[in-house]
């Protein structure tokens, strides 16, 4: 049943069928199903207007973290028709994490389409820039997904007791919840798992002062779609690892989560590699070091 929110959620690209594998914890139960969950960019977005007044409930179903092909998501459902849940995604180098409001009220009818947005964690009333996220394919439009631009959003989460959206100083949405710091901590598992079945040694990871620092998708553009790509209309999202050298060059760049086109795997590479430049990696004294790094770049075109 709590798996089905986040089918609920995502109209998937592609899915396995392989049996789930569940994991259970104190108020946190991770479920590893081979689901590929797909974040579009590069769309333009539309605006619509303010929605109705806040309203604020408190989900009772357990966490829930999906261990996805490409991505782990963790949620909680509200009880109820018209009770709200949260999510929360795991962000990886070059693509920032993302809050869910799931399951929002029937008569929210005008939820924001675009635009900047105030995420608000409580009761330490830190607040958050986030901006609405539209262009991924969710089943109906009582879900809400905002892009979240700092890094450290799960540690802030993990203190939270309840999460608030605003915008232009009007309280949308408020969910209160239970346990964030244990579910925090299972989205962690999740996302190490991953990244150490990407060829990442975590432990080498967390020994550094500094992770490699850039912006990938400010150096890739529509126009560097392959052209074969194109004509055969393919599209996806393709998971790469790479290792940043000590200049901030690209060393090494290995799809490790095929986007199902080999023109898009091998196009990413060739773009990043020949184009991207990275603050580099520090060690524990502050010194340039090599360091591996994965990023998930998505390609997709309208029509």
């Amino acid at each position: 049943v709590a798996l089905s929110l986040l089918r609920h959620l995502y109209s998937l690209s592609k899915e396995g069928r392989a049996s789930p594998k569940s994991y259970q914890g104190r108020g946190t139960r991770m479920t590893r199903s081979f689901m590929t969950t797909i974040r579009l960019a590069l769309l333009p977005l539309s605006m619509l207007s303010m929605v109705a007044d806040a309203q604020e409930t408190a989900p009772q179903s357990r966490w829930v973290v999906d261990w996805a092909e490409q991505r782990c998501t963790l949620a909680r459902r509200g009880m109820g028709e018209d009770s709200p849940g949260i999510g929360l995604t795991s962000g990886f180098s070059g693509e920032y994490p993302q809050i869910l409001f799931l399951n929002l009220p029937a008569n929210m009818r005008d939820l924001p389409r675009s635009g900047p947005v105030e995420i608000v964690l409580m009761p330490q009333e830190d607040r958050v820039t986030g901006y609405v996220d539209r262009s991924q394919r969710v089943t109906n439009d009582r879900a809400l997904i905002v892009n979240v631009g700092t890094e450290d959003l799960a540690a802030r989460f993990a203190r939270s007791e309840s999460i608030a959206l605003e915008r232009n100083g009007r309280r949308l949405v408020q969910v209160s919840y239970q346990g964030a710091d244990r579910a925090i901590e299972a989205l962690r598992n999740c996302s190490d798992d991953l990244m150490t079945s990407w060829g990442i040694d975590m432990a080498a990871r967390r020994a550094l002062s500094r992770l490699p620092r850039g912006n990938i998708a400010r150096s890739i553009s529509n126009y560097d779609y392959p052209a074969s790509a194109l004509r055969e209309g393919e599209q996806g999202s393709v998971v790469v690892r790479i290792r940043v050298d000590p200049d901030g060059r690209v060393g090494e760049c290995v799809p490790v989560s095929s986007s199902g086109s080999d023109a898009l795997d091998r196009g990413t590479c060739h773009v990043i590699t020949r184009r991207v430049r990275f603050e580099p990696a520090l060690d524990a004294q502050g010194n340039p070091v090599a360091a591996m790094m994965v990023s998930r770049i998505t390609w997709r075109f309208r029509g």
